[in-house]
C-alpha cells in the first residue's frame, strides 16, 4: 500500500520531473509504469509529447495514434501528467557542431507552422491547453522563442546551454540533472544554501534510459519507484510541475543568467564541457564565482597539454 503524503509548502528544493519523446516509437509499457509510479503517490511528471511521426517526403506526418493519446488522457484525468510539445515531428532538419536540430536555423514562418500544428493536434485530442515547449535535442534559436511567444507558450524547457530573453514571458526552466544524479543534486543544493529563493531541479529522462529498453543502463523502472518512495520522505523537497513554479515567475527569472553553465564552445571541446562543467543545480552567486575560477583554471590545463603533445609529436616525426 503507497502511502502518499502532502509535501510541506515551506519546501527549499522543488523538484519537476520531465519525460522526453513520448511517440508512437517510443515504449509504451515503460511509460506506462512510470505514469502509474507517479499516480500511486501522488506526484506528477511533465511528458514531452512528439505529436507526429516522421513520413517520406512526399507524405504528410502521421499524427500520434489513438491509443498513445487514450494513455495521456487517462494520466490527465488523475492529475499524474502535464503535457509538454516537444517538437513537431522529432526529425533533424539541421545540425550544427552542438548536434541535431528540428528548429535551429530554420525560417520563423516554418517554425510557427510546425509549432502551431503540434500545438493544435494535442489541444484537441487531450482536451487541455498545452503551454510548455520541450525543443527535441534540447535545440532552438531566437526565432523559437519569437514563435512561443506569438503562441502564447508560459514555459521553455530545454538545457543549460539554450538561448535565453531577459524580457520575455515565458518561463526558462532548464533541465538540470539525470535520474540517477537526483539524490546527489539535492545533496549538493542543501551543502551550498543557495541565496536566491528556492531552487529548481528539472530531472530528465527518457523510456529508453531504463534497463527494461536498454539493457546498456543500469537503471531501471524499480529504481524510480525507490527514487520517488524517497523523494516523497524529504520535508525540505516538493515535486512540483512546470505549471506551478511558471506561476511563481517573479521568483525565478532574476538569476537565470547568473546560474546558466558556463561555456565556450569555440575553445572547448563540447565533450570536456560537459564532463566539467554541466552544473547539476542552480549554483548561488558565491558557488557560482568559485566555479568561473575552475573553469578558467581548466582552460589553461587544457591548453598547456594541448602545447605539450604537440611539442612530442613534432619531436617525434622529426
Amino acid at each position: 500500500m503507497i502511502t502518499k503524503r502532502k509535501i510541506s509548502n515551506d519546501a527549499k528544493i522543488l523538484v519537476i520531473f520531465r519525460i522526453d519523446d513520448y511517440s508512437d516509437g517510443s515504449s509504451t509499457e515503460v511509460e506506462q509504469k512510470v505514469i502509474e509510479a507517479f499516480k500511486q503517490r501522488g506526484l506528477s511528471c511533465a511528458f514531452g509529447v512528439v505529436p507526429f511521426t516522421p513520413a517520406p517526403a512526399s507524405q504528410k506526418p502521421v499524427p500520434l495514434s489513438t491509443n498513445k493519446i487514450m494513455i495521456l488522457n487517462k494520466a490527465l484525468q488523475s492529475g499524474t501528467v502535464e503535457i509538454g510539445l516537444h517538437g513537431y515531428a522529432h526529425r533533424a532538419e539541421k545540425r550544427d557542431v552542438k548536434g541535431f536540430s528540428e528548429f535551429k536555423f530554420e525560417r520563423y514562418v516554418v517554425q510557427l507552422g510546425k509549432i502551431k500544428s503540434g500545438k493544435e493536434l494535442l489541444e484537441e485530442k487531450l482536451k487541455t491547453k498545452v503551454q510548455l515547449f520541450i525543443p527535441p535535442w534540447n535545440s532552438y534559436d531566437a526565432a523559437t522563442i519569437e514563435v512561443l511567444e506569438q503562441l502564447e507558450f508560459c514555459c521553455l524547457s530545454a538545457d543549460r546551454y539554450g538561448k535565453f530573453k531577459e524580457n520575455s514571458f515565458l518561463m526558462f526552466l532548464p533541465a538540470t540533472c539525470g535520474l540517477s544524479e537526483l539524490r546527489k543534486t539535492i545533496g549538493l543544493i542543501r551543502r551550498s544554501s543557495p541565496e536566491q529563493g528556492v531552487p529548481v531541479v528539472v530531472a530528465v529522462f527518457h523510456a529508453h534510459n531504463f534497463f527494461e529498453v536498454n539493457p546498456r543502463s543500469s537503471f531501471r523502472t524499480a529504481d524510480l519507484v525507490a527514487l520517488l518512495d524517497w523523494l516523497i520522505t524529504q520535508e525540505d523537497v516538493k515535486v512540483v510541475s512546470f505549471s506551478h513554479v511558471a506561476a511563481h515567475r517573479e521568483e525565478r527569472m532574476e538569476y537565470w543568467e547568473t546560474n546558466r553553465s558556463i561555456s565556450l564552445p569555440v575553445l572547448l571541446p563540447k565533450k570536456i564541457i560537459d564532463i566539467c562543467f554541466s552544473c547539476p543545480l542552480f549554483f548561488s552567486d558565491s558557488l557560482f564565482g568559485a566555479r568561473k575560477k575552475y573553469f578558467i583554471l581548466i582552460v589553461l590545463l587544457f591548453f598547456v597539454l594541448v602545447f605539450f603533445l604537440s611539442g612530442i609529436y613534432l619531436l617525434l616525426i622529426r
